[in-house]
């Protein structure tokens, strides 16, 4: 059965959903980024990627106080960036809501944004833009806008699948080969990116990792040299002017994951 059928309401249904392996050994916020929007979803959806580290056995633990929550166990064993797409796609295929959200294991919605993300889908739209803000060098530190990405397609109508799906790095939902679908942009919308503030061990290994589906870039040097060093020098990569304060509230169950971090992030000590 579909939630809207066990729910008996006529008002439009959402199913969050994410891919995940291996989220302990590398330090992703999959709980809070979980938590972060599940009070607006019907349903949510993980898609863990057989790992081993636990990973599995945190999200049964965490399923078992959370009646929303569904788990699939899908092999992940392509090292290359577009397995992230495919098994997104897995977790769409997996959503009965109305619509579904993808939101990424290193990511966050803040509770404030919730009301809005339900008001986007009674407009009936097939596809919404949302704002991306990127955390660096620490939590109260963002990029600027046009040093990374500022926005992706992250919510969708359900039917409109395939046409609508994950493709490529997963970044973003849409369709490259068509167009025709109305999207709405709702900037005022934000996911909050947390991957460059994970502990800095955890993060240089996720790296590593990276390197085998993308290629070595410049993005690797300076956790290379940081590993080599002790320490992480986040101006290595990237200047100070590129930068600018973080005035916003941080999602309310993102707070303990990032005071646990705070120092370690911010000195980037290596251990």
């Amino acid at each position: 059965d579909t939630i809207r059928q066990q729910s008996g309401v006529n008002m439009p249904t959402l199913s969050g959903h994410m891919i995940i392996k291996n989220g302990i050994k590398y330090d992703y916020s999959f709980i809070e980024s979980c938590l972060s929007i599940l009070p607006a979803c019907d349903e949510f959806i993980f898609v863990e990627g057989e790992g081993d580290d636990g990973t599995y056995e945190k999200l049964l633990e965490f399923q078992a106080g959370q009646p929303k929550v569904k788990i699939i166990r899908h092999p992940w064993t392509k090292e290359h960036y577009n397995v992230l797409s495919e098994l997104t796609n897995v977790a769409i295929e997996a959503c009965t809501g109305d619509y579904h959200l993808q939101i990424q294991a290193d990511e966050a919605i803040h509770e404030n944004h919730h009301a809005r993300i339900r008001q986007l889908m009674d407009t009936g739209v097939d596809m919404c833009v949302f704002k991306a803000v990127h955390f660096y060098s620490g939590f109260n530190t963002i990029y600027k806008p046009g040093v990374f990405y500022d926005a992706f397609n992250r919510m969708a109508k359900r039917s409109k699948y395939p046409g609508i799906r994950s493709y490529s790095d997963a970044m973003s939902l849409g369709n490259p080969d068509s167009d025709g679908y109305r999207v709405h942009t709702a900037l005022e919308v934000a996911f909050y990116h947390y991957g460059y503030v994970r502990m800095p061990k955890a993060l240089i290994e996720k790296q590593k990792q990276m390197t085998k589906w993308w290629g070595y870039q410049e993005l690797d040097q300076y956790l290379v040299d940081g590993e080599a060093a002790g320490k992480i020098n986040w101006s290595q990569k990237h200047h100070p002017d590129r930068l600018e304060k973080f005035t916003g509230q941080h999602p309310t169950p993102m707070i303990p994951w990032i005071d646990a971090r705070r120092v370690a992030v911010v000195t980037g000590e290596v251990s």
